[in-house]
């Protein structure tokens, strides 16, 4: 197996990042749209400054958990599905859903002014600070 590019993974987290906010944004419009949760309604909680930040965690917790459960099992998201890729740990065996929940878990540092990208692309095996934390790697399938 040879390793995944850094475009590769880019392109299969864009699909998957895609999927993701198409799906969490149609989610929150629907729970804008009840009645309890209107602030004009006098009886449900009042959308405020923290509201963002409850959404923000919320999404990230909720990525993190999904990516981890859709990726343990075969090593692969959606987007690596289409791309061609998987993840798999340094040794090419399987990854768990800890390993999975782990790489994920440590997104928010990768994509912050995309870190990972640049850590990637300065190792041999192309691998984020994630990766490396979890001893692992993504290869072309």
């Amino acid at each position: 197996m040879r390793i995944a590019s850094v475009g590769q993974r880019v392109i299969a987290l864009m699909l998957d990042f895609l999927v993701f906010a198409l799906l969490s944004t149609a989610f929150v419009l629907l729970f804008l749209k009840t009645e309890n949760f209107r602030s004009d309604s006098g009886s449900g909680f009042s959308v405020g400054l923290a509201f963002p930040i409850y959404v923000m965690i919320l999404w990230w917790l909720t990525w993190v958990f999904l990516i981890s459960l859709t990726e343990y099992r075969t090593g692969q998201t959606l987007g690596k599905r289409i791309i061609r890729i998987k993840v798999v740990k340094e040794d090419y065996t399987e990854t768990t859903f800890w390993i999975s929940l782990m790489r994920h878990f440590f997104d928010i540092v990768d994509l912050c002014i995309f870190v990972g990208i640049f850590i990637a692309l300065t190792n041999n095996k192309k691998q984020r600070i994630a990766d490396m934390v979890v001893k692992t790697i993504v290869v072309k399938k």
